[in-house]
């Protein structure tokens, strides 16, 4: 089966004991022409996701293998699960998420097939509480067409995780990143995924939604729950603006993409200088040590106007505050 399938779908499990019979039973709906295998890796949760797990498991076919961890593994539950991979293409369903779509994935398989100069498709998804209700909160996708490296610049995203299938080639890419920068290990994969895919590769983004982000804002199960401080949130923004930089000069990435990583390093050191320790001498000799310089300059004045001007325009109530992830 292994060797036949077209798509490995891996499903990471960690108290997602409510949850996960929905987002398993969302891959067993999709209606394709084609097989696929599921690794379902459960990370040795702390609530009864393993239980719910195996009492439900007779229920799917052989090709849904569920891997039951010792111990936690953490990040390492992925990357065991990525390593398995030998079929052409791949995608990630988090434990608390869902398909609603049951010809989502054919219609991506579709797509990459009769697109091959595409490494990936993804799609707009509907953000969901905790027991399914939809929520009025802006996924921060760039809605349907190409993804660049500007959108990522922006804070938009290729898609939520449940929405991109990729390549198996893909895969590589962020293997070798995380193989240069071991320190961005627990930084949130997705991130590091869109930097990518903008600064080599060819994205579609589909306007339809055919999958639920699950956000749970409570101290809950869902990874969007976890409680992170603001100062070390900074240090490791500013950390993954820095190893973008770094990788996109090493790499030969393209002038574009080296001048987005400039303009980002320089804003993100003008915005967290104390938070980083930085004198203003300091700051300012990094902020000198960019090649493109007026450009960076000008960016972060953009972002501190256009920061401000929001501020005072919900204020005045000009715009509306939309909740966004």
């Amino acid at each position: 089966m292994e060797n036949e399938a077209l798509v490995t779908i891996i499903v990471p499990v960690y108290n997602h004991e409510a949850y996960i019979e929905q987002a398993l039973d969302s891959i067993l709906m999709q209606k394709v022409n084609f097989p696929y295998i599921v690794y379902i890796g459960e990370d040795k949760s702390t609530d009864g996701s393993r239980d719910v797990l195996k009492a439900i498991q007779s229920k799917y076919p052989p090709n849904f293998k569920f891997l039951y961890r010792d111990v936690n593994l953490g990040m390492k539950n992925f990357f065991d699960m990525y390593e398995k991979i030998q079929t052409r293409y791949y995608i990630v369903l988090e434990g608390d998420d869902y398909w609603c779509d049951k010809y989502k994935l054919q219609t991506q398989v579709d797509f990459l097939e009769t697109h091959p100069e595409y490494t990936l498709v993804t799609h707009n998804v509907n953000v969901v509480d905790d027991v399914g209700n939809m929520q009025d909160i802006a996924y921060p996708s760039v809605g349907e067409g190409g993804y660049t490296i500007k959108d990522f610049r922006e804070d938009r995203f290729p898609g939520h995780t449940s929405a991109k299938l990729f390549r198996h080639e893909f895969y590589q890419r962020p293997k070798k990143y995380m193989n240069r920068f071991p320190e961005m290990i627990h930084y949130p994969g997705d991130q590091i995924d869109a930097f990518l895919v903008a600064s080599h590769d060819k994205t579609y983004c589909m306007a339809a939604k055919m999958s639920c982000y699950r956000y749970v804002t409570d101290k809950g199960s869902s990874y969007s729950a976890t409680y992170v401080p603001s100062e070390k949130k900074m240090r490791d923004k500013m950390q993954f603006v820095m190893s973008n930089l770094t990788y996109a000069r090493e790499n030969n990435c393209g002038d574009e993409v080296i001048k987005v990583c400039e303009q980002l390093y320089v804003c993100y050191t003008v915005k967290y200088r104390k938070v980083l320790g930085l004198t203003r001498t300091q700051m300012l000799g990094e902020c000198l040590s960019v090649k493109h310089r007026m450009s960076s300059y000008g960016y972060t004045i953009w972002r501190s106007v256009k920061y401000v001007g929001r501020k005072i325009g919900i204020k005045l109530g000009i715009y509306r505050r939309q909740k966004r992830i």
